[in-house]
């Protein structure tokens, strides 16, 4: 009996798809961000903010604003905080960078969102927005929010919170930060993969297949 049950299991194997119209597709469908590789377009690119300097508003407690560039985005516990929006973080690089990409985490838990926009500089003076969060209502998960935008030459990456769906008071909270400059060609890719994936309608999808 054992073995039948046994054979039985090694016939049938069930395979999660992503279904597209009449299309099906394997793909990396994605668990828990700590625990799954980056996109490969961000495989091997430097993160130009990790341990970078970085200013920010008073922080609440010890949630220094060292814990957005420390290079790890798998605890929200472990974040950025300052209390009484509207609350910034800037992070300073050490020369002018090219910039194209930048990653945002903030902190996630009891189905909250942030608004916030971030902006770039070469001298600290004068700002240009390089991605506008201010009308968003989705709430923040362990993904973060990527951006991609023309390549901008920069020294300074400021990012200013203007609303907390939980409470203006609370605050803005940063798990992590990062910032790349990709190719054409690796920009492309991943602002289609994303397009795809936002078309996507909520819910789970999948099928399931046999070996033989």
């Amino acid at each position: 009996m054992m073995a039948m049950l046994k054979s039985a299991r090694a016939a049938t194997l069930a395979l999660w798809l992503v279904m597209t119209g009449d299309m099906i597709a394997v793909a990396a469908i994605r668990a828990h961000q700590p625990y799954e590789p980056d996109e490969p377009e961000l495989m091997g690119v430097e993160n130009l903010f990790l341990g970078a300097k970085v200013t920010a508003s008073p922080h609440w407690s010890d949630r220094g604003p060292h814990f957005a560039v420390d290079g790890r985005h798998d605890n929200p516990g472990d974040h950025w905080a300052a209390e009484n929006i509207p609350v910034q973080l800037t992070v300073h690089l050490p020369a002018p960078r090219d910039l194209n990409c930048i990653h945002l985490w903030t902190y996630w838990g009891d189905a909250r969102y942030y608004q916030y926009f971030i902006e770039g500089s070469l001298d600290g003076e004068n700002w240009a927005i390089l991605a506008d969060n201010r009308a968003n209502a989705k709430p923040a998960s362990a993904e973060g929010e990527r951006f991609l935008f023309p390549t901008m030459r920069v020294q300074h990456v400021r990012i200013t919170f203007t609303y907390n769906s939980v409470s203006n008071v609370a605050g803005g909270h940063i798990v992590e930060v990062e910032g790349y400059l990709l190719s054409e060609e690796a920009a492309q890719k991943l602002a289609a993969r994303e397009q795809a994936w936002a078309q996507q309608p909520a819910g789970f999808h999948g099928a399931v297949g046999s070996t033989d």
